[in-house]
């Protein structure tokens, strides 16, 4: 899941990626920049609650910056 701190004049940079192995659930705070949760698996069952008031504020980066968010993601070992 990529993540940035709020703000109105986000970067590339400043995503930081975070792995869930789905044992917990994963909150995000309002005003924190998320992009697409991206299973690793063929297929995945996503669980989405949200609360009464979704403004989610989208950033595209080919357009904006003329870059794609990339990174090389494994599984951690056991």
């Amino acid at each position: 899941m990529p993540l940035a701190l709020p703000g109105d004049d986000v970067t590339p940079e400043q995503f930081v990626t975070f792995w869930c192995d789905g044992s917990c659930g994963l909150y995000i705070h309002p005003n924190v920049w998320h992009g697409a949760i991206v299973p690793l698996d063929d297929q995945a069952e996503l669980l989405d609650r949200q609360g009464r008031v979704h403004a989610r504020v989208s950033v595209d980066f080919a357009k904006e910056f003329g870059c794609y968010l990339g990174v090389p993601m494994r599984r951690p070992d056991p």
